[in-house]
């Protein structure tokens, strides 16, 4: 299945259109043979074929209704192929015994019962979870036991409603990707709610959990070598797509009813995307990957947009920002006896989505030679409010480097975008180039200058698998790593400008002290893995360094294996391979943004 996500938000195509609708419910091959394909012959269920598409097949709870039709119809059959049978234990009921409602749900609401989709083979929840309620903290759960003499017994779990049955398989990826993988991924960001905003979003939300489980299954399968690279690579082909299919599913329902009708499930969508937009950045093509980032911008921008309807919800994006966050609360106070507030998961996957939005769109910037989209956005979300609560959104947190940072690399890449606009049209005019990039200079220097060594935190120590730590060891990065990552950034940001303003000149001793400086600091990071975070930094001190470091660069790279877990370090260094061999061929149009489009694979890194 080939998936297109564009930028229009919820365009789909699918190439495999011989499939009968009941193949497509449940995620399934399709044979394609008429009138019955072998799958629902098998399985002795309705075989739906027509090229409309069914009003059962919604995207909702006529979808959803459908689904757990035909999970019946399976089971019902079951007997018929290889004498399976099923016991219930546990009905759920609410306090007063009556079998619980699916009531809070908005989608389900013609719905009296609680409805449960079966995961297919590979992990797939085809039911997609756009409500905008947490689900009644009184449903109780079930237990059902599926199995034959000849096979055993599969355990799954039915949870409260809005949770979708899975599988001991989807149990260990998820405890896999909650303990190892995400603190892998996202080693700076420790909210203080710690992983139960992740856990939630898993057990609650279809959109979220399938794409955790394509990533989770990719790593898990190398770190146990229970699978060659071709057939690891090849199932997380099928995964990926899969995700982005639930992704698509749950996006044509927000935009044909409305984002404010479902905004905690388009902020599910929107870490959903941003966390499939960074994993196929490390381990895949980076053939999509701006028509991901550009769905995920336009989503964010529709978050925000529809907190305010004038003409100034830019300047008010701080305001519209909160307002979102106060509709995706309230926070849980209580916990048993214990009153505590807890940001919502659905608050904290916001602030987190938000914050990768906002990052991935500057760098991407930096490679189109475009002003970041986002960018008037910028001094509303990431400069501190004058009531000293801080920025909307906070990268620290998230990626490792403070605000300012990121806040003048947006302004760099706006300076290069107006610079190259201006001599195609012959209007350039140095002295106000040079006045502008003064300016941005000023401010970085005072602001590196400001940087000071800052003492480790006790951060608790993580024990992850081998596979994802070089040193087999990784804690937290502490408020000095911080400093170094920020500072690293803002060196390499100085290197960005110069070649802006100057051209290329890699020789010249300013640019040279930047860079110097931001492979000395790139050298210091503990644990060295961390490179992984910062491929920009590494990226523009690779291009513009003096033969003589070559070989410190290619050593900063060499421990961290396999190149499929670091992926987008070890493509970076390519990248900037190709640019040490064309050395001696001078070209004076060449820049950064040239050196990065010198390999495809480089465009969608960060």
């Amino acid at each position: 299945m080939d998936l297109d996500l564009t930028t229009d938000i919820g365009q789909v195509t699918l190439s495999n259109s011989s499939n009968c609708w009941t193949c497509k419910l449940r995620r399934k091959k399709c044979d394609g043979n008429r009138p019955t394909c072998n799958a629902c012959a098998g399985l002795h269920i309705p075989c739906h074929q027509s090229q409309a598409r069914p009003e059962w097949m919604d995207g909702g709870v006529r979808q959803e209704q459908m689904q757990e039709e035909i999970k019946c119809k399976v089971k019902e059959n079951a007997h018929r192929r290889r004498g399976d049978h099923s016991v219930n234990i546990f009905p759920t009921q609410n306090p007063a015994g009556e079998p619980s409602q699916d009531s809070w749900n908005p989608v389900s609401q013609k719905s009296s019962a609680a409805h449960h989709s079966p995961p297919t083979r590979n992990g797939s929840m085809p039911a997609v979870d756009v409500s905008n309620t947490p689900p009644s903290p009184h449903s109780v759960s079930t237990i059902t036991v599926v199995g034959s003499p000849e096979h055993g017994c599969r355990w799954g779990e039915h949870v409260a409603p809005g949770t979708k049955q899975f599988g001991k398989a989807d149990t260990v990826h998820i405890a896999f990707y909650t303990e190892n993988l995400f603190p892998f991924l996202f080693p700076f960001h420790h909210p203080a709610c710690g992983k139960a905003w992740i856990l939630e979003l898993l057990l609650r939300s279809p959109v979220i959990r399938q794409a955790t489980l394509c990533q989770s299954s990719y790593y898990l399968s190398l770190e146990q070598e229970a699978a060659s690279h071709r057939s690891a690579s090849e199932v997380l082909l099928d995964q990926t797509n899969d995700a982005f299919a639930v992704l698509s599913d749950a996006l044509q329902i927000i935009i044909s009813q409305g984002i404010t009708q479902h905004l905690a499930g388009a902020v599910r969508v929107l870490t959903s995307i941003m966390q499939l937009h960074r994993f196929e950045a490390t381990v895949m093509s980076f053939e999509n990957c701006q028509a991901h980032l550009n769905a995920a911008v336009a989503l964010f921008q529709q978050l925000l947009e529809s907190e305010s309807e004038d003409a100034v919800r830019i300047a008010c994006a701080r305001s519209s920002f909160d307002g979102v966050l106060n509709r995706l609360g309230p926070a849980i106070s209580t916990f048993g006896t214990v009153s505590v507030h807890v940001t919502s998961a659905e608050q904290t996957a916001f602030r987190f989505s938000s914050a990768l939005v906002v990052f991935e769109d500057v760098i991407a910037s930096t490679v189109l030679q475009k002003p970041p989209k986002l960018y008037s956005y910028h001094n509303s979300l990431l400069v501190n409010r004058f009531d000293s609560t801080g920025p909307a959104i906070d990268l620290k947190t998230v990626i490792g480097c403070e605000n300012w940072v990121m806040l003048h690399i947006g302004e760099i890449a706006a300076l290069d975008a107006w610079k190259q606009t201006c001599k195609r049209e012959g209007t350039l005019d140095v002295m106000q180039l040079v006045q502008r990039a003064t300016s941005i200079k000023t401010t970085l220097e005072a602001r590196i200058a400001s940087i000071n060594t800052r003492s480790a935190s006790n951060g608790e120590n993580v024990k992850p698998l081998n596979l994802l730590d070089a040193f087999h060891t990784q804690a937290h990065p502490g408020t000095d790593q911080i400093a170094l990552v920020t500072e690293a950034w803002a060196q390499a940001a100085m290197a960005y400008l110069f070649v802006v303003v100057s051209g290329w000149q890699p020789a010249s001793p300013d640019i040279q002290f930047h860079v110097q400086r931001t492979i000395d600091i790139l050298s210091q990071l503990s644990p060295p893995s961390l490179l992984r975070t910062m491929v920009w930094p590494f990226s523009v001190a690779g291009c513009l360094v003096e033969p003589d470091r070559e070989a410190h660069l290619r050593g900063l790279v060499r421990p961290l294996q396999p190149p499929s877990v670091f992926g987008a370090v070890h493509k970076a260094l390519v990248m900037i391979e190709g640019v040490w061999a064309s050395r001696g061929k001078f070209n004076a149009d060449r820049d950064l943004t040239s050196c990065f489009r010198s390999r495809e694979d480089f465009s969608g890194a960060s």
